[in-house]
């Protein structure tokens, strides 16, 4: 399932159906507009900005516990997941190529 952390967005979305967690969308757009672009509920959905996430404390980082990161090419979603996993040893993980690979150039 997981390339590292890493994940395709069918089984990303498979993985926070079992875990009860969400993606966070860490794109300017509105978690609205992602839940409708890429045919998500908008309550499996947060959005998140990743610069605030590497300066959050513990306990609001330990909330993002098994949710998977989501961006526009899985650069920064991978980062993010890594950094969770590395410094607050959190299981984290990011979709793989982001929304790049599942709607194409679309954002």
């Amino acid at each position: 399932m997981a390339d590292n952390d890493g994940l395709g967005f069918k089984d990303a979305l498979m993985f926070i159906s079992e875990k009860n967690t969400k993606l966070v969308w860490l794109g300017v757009e509105p978690k609205e507009r992602m839940s409708r672009l890429l045919n998500v509920s908008k309550d499996k959905i947060i959005s998140m900005d990743p610069e605030r996430l590497l300066y959050s404390d513990e306990k609001e980082l330990s909330k993002l516990e098994n949710h998977v990161f989501l961006c526009y090419h899985g650069n920064t979603s991978a980062f993010i997941a890594r950094h969770l996993r590395k410094a607050h040893k959190l299981s984290s993980y990011h979709v793989k190529g982001g929304t790049a690979d599942v709607l194409g150039d679309v954002l």
